[in-house]
């Protein structure tokens, strides 16, 4: 039920659009044909979400379809291991809200529309949080294998999904430590498979994209980051709702479960790190959208501490009702950066002068990524280039041009331009 509602929900946004949406939507495409014609990625990347979107390109046939379903069928089985991680005290209405709204949000149209590596990821960073839990509680081996071969296949996926997995692997063996006034070695081993993969991706940087030094630079940024960024009130109010919830939430459960309690506090820091104005503008929006943890977290938790199952349902409809309109309407967010008439075009004016000899110069990125998508012969600058014949090509309607020359070719979406000599 979680999953086919889950599927349901990403599905109509992403494949009513022929194209990829988003402005990394054809990097996706472009990643893919490169895999299928190179057997190699054309930009550094972690490969796991490109190689699972290729094979399901060549189990479908087509490079855009393929990438797709890929999203929406892994992005939708994260709803999975909540449910598991709610459900276990015989508590099924709590598993139910947590799987649910996991993927049933705002966020996660978004997420699954642009941030699609990210929103991969979200499955692998899921069950990791499943059965870290499950370890903590129950101290099996099995759950700690299974435990480390998530967060692996985390890291191999994406790095903000990795950064806030690294937040839990220091923050529950932290707070497990701080509660229970005992350093008990699951804990250890929690907070050392954490801090191995992080050192494991330094050491080795093509382990994962070399993606793991986008993590640097944001901690950098963030050391040098003088201005504030003005918080939106709504924004304010749901994480500081989130939060709240969560730590009502770890105190009434920790007398009788100490492990769901230290979770539930971990997850009501992070739903207020999330959406601190000291981040960076240019990482906050990205921050915001792993909001989906706690959002979905703070409505599980608040159904676990109900002991009457019977009054949990009635609740769950009347949440599933309050966020169903916001939740649909995050749909209007879901768009491609271009049209199928303009791809189209595009297609026509590159093939046109690349059977001239001319190297193309597409200094826009929401275009040059469509170009790439179907040709190897496309620039970002002249310097790129090696004593080669180019061209520039951008849309009609810009208004400054970032070099100089003359229109040899127009079309109904785009021009392009002989540069100056």
């Amino acid at each position: 039920m979680i999953f086919t509602a889950s599927l349901a929900f990403l599905t109509v946004p992403l494949l009513r659009n022929p194209l990829l949406t988003g402005i990394d939507g054809p990097y996706y495409a472009v990643q893919v044909r490169w895999l299928l014609e190179y057997n190699k990625l054309k930009y550094p990347d972690p490969p796991l979400a490109f190689i699972l979107m290729t094979l399901m390109t060549i189990l479908v046939g087509d490079v855009f379809l393929g990438i797709k379903l890929t999203v929406v069928i892994f992005t939708s089985l994260a709803s999975i291991p909540w449910y598991f991680l709610y459900e276990r005290k015989n508590k099924i209405v709590a598993g139910l809200a947590g799987g649910l709204t996991f993927l049933i949000n705002w966020f996660s149209p978004r997420l699954a529309s642009d941030f699609m590596k990210n929103s991969i990821g979200l499955l692998w960073f899921s069950l990791y949080i499943l059965f870290c839990i499950f370890y903590l509680e129950y101290e099996r081996k099995r759950d700690l294998a299974l435990a480390s071969i998530s967060l692996l296949l985390t890291a191999l996926t994406h790095i903000l999904d990795l950064g806030v997995a690294f937040f839990y692997s220091l923050s529950l063996p932290f707070l497990y430590i701080l509660f229970t006034k005992r350093i008990e070695m699951k804990t250890v081993i929690i907070l050392l498979q954490g801090v191995a993969i992080v050192i494991a991706g330094l050491l080795m940087p093509s382990f994962v994209g070399g993606d793991i030094y986008k993590g640097l630079v944001f901690v950098e940024e963030l050391i040098e980051e003088d201005n504030l960024v003005i918080l939106q009130i709504q924004n304010f109010l749901l994480s500081l709702g989130m939060a709240i919830t969560l730590f009502l939430a770890s105190f009434f459960t920790y007398r009788k479960e100490k492990t769901m309690a230290i979770f539930f506090l971990a997850t009501g820091v992070l739903a207020v790190l999330l959406n601190l104005p000291l981040i960076p503008r240019k990482w906050l929006f990205r921050f915001r959208l792993m909001s989906i943890i706690p959002f979905s977290c703070s409505i599980g938790s608040a159904l676990y501490i109900i002991e009457k199952e019977h009054k949990t349902l009635p609740v769950l409809l009347l949440i599933l009702a309050l966020i169903s309109s916001p939740s649909l309407a995050s749909y209007r967010m879901v768009k491609s950066t271009i049209t199928v008439p303009e791809y189209n075009e595009l297609r026509k004016v590159v093939a046109l002068f690349e059977e001239k000899g001319y190297a193309i110069v597409i200094p826009d990125v929401r275009i040059r990524y469509w170009a790439e998508t179907f040709s190897d012969n496309i620039y970002r600058t002249p310097k790129e280039l090696e004593q080669t014949e180019f061209i520039f090509l951008t849309r009609i309607n810009v208004k400054r041009l970032p070099f100089v020359g003359h229109v040899i070719w127009k079309g109904k979406f785009f021009i392009v331009y002989m540069p100056k000599k």
